[in-house]
Formats: structure tokens, C-alpha cells, sequence
């Protein structure tokens, strides 16, 4: 009789089992990592819009703050369309990394917005379900119109 090669049934589950084991630990691990970094990419992307609100309203003083975010998105770089930030935040309401950015100018007083929402700050809110709208983070408008 021939010896037969190979591995039995029983140990083909156990190293199934172990593979299952190692999965479950790391996967968990995995998905918050991913969700860390799409922070950190919203975070950034907020610190982004920060110096472009203030570039733009360095660079078009008789307007203020822009009324909108493509105004500061893609274009030849005048005041009504900047070109400071790139087509993906320079959208209505961008997505990026899975979270969409609102922005709300305050009103235009004589035409020339002073703060961005009046309180000489803007905040960036993150849609997280149709419902639910939080706020990520806030920055400060460091530069006010003379």
C-alpha cells in the first residue's frame, strides 16, 4: 500500500482558524486607521480653505471673503475664480475622504463680505448622515478687511 501525501482535514481547519483569528484582530485595527486618516485629510483640507479664505481676501480686498467655494476654486486667477484651491475643494460642496465640507459666507454688507459668518470665524461642517450635521473644526478669519 502507498503511503498517501498531503495534509489531513484536520489540519487544514486549524490553520483556517488561525487565519480567521489574525482577521478579526486585524481588521478592526485596519478600519480605524482608515477612518483616522480621513480625519486628519478633512483637518487638512479645513486648514486649506483657511488660507485660502484669507489669501482670496487679501487678494480681492474690495470683496471681502468669497460668497462662495468656487470662487476660490480653479480659473484664471481673478477675483471670481481665484484659483487658489484645486478642483476637488474648489467645488459647491466638495467631498473629499468621505466627508463634504458646507461653507456659509455671512451677508454682504455694501458688496464686500467682512467675516465669514459674521463672527470672524468660519466652520466647516461635515454631513455625516441626512439628518446630522456636526462641526468639525473651527478656524479663525486672521485677517479682517480695513
Amino acid at each position: 500500500m502507498k503511503k498517501q501525501k498531503g495534509f489531513s482535514l484536520i489540519e487544514l481547519l486549524i490553520v483556517v482558524a488561525i487565519i480567521l483569528i489574525i482577521a478579526a484582530i486585524a481588521i478592526p485595527n485596519l478600519l480605524k486607521s482608515r477612518m483616522a486618516a480621513n480625519e486628519s485629510s478633512a483637518v487638512g483640507s479645513l486648514r486649506t480653505y483657511n488660507t485660502a479664505f484669507v489669501t482670496y481676501a487679501a487678494q480681492c480686498p474690495a470683496l471681502g471673503f468669497p460668497k462662495d467655494l468656487p470662487t476660490i476654486g480653479p480659473g484664471i486667477g481673478d477675483c471670481t475664480a481665484a484659483n487658489i484651491v484645486d478642483n476637488v475643494l474648489g467645488l459647491a460642496a466638495p467631498v473629499k475622504s468621505g466627508y463634504t465640507f458646507v461653507y456659509t459666507p455671512a451677508a454682504a454688507i455694501n458688496g464686500v463680505i467682512f467675516t465669514c459668518d459674521g463672527r470672524h470665524h468660519w466652520s466647516a461642517h461635515v454631513l455625516l448622515g441626512p439628518d446630522r450635521c456636526d462641526s468639525l473644526r473651527s478656524f479663525r478669519c486672521w485677517l479682517r478687511r480695513r
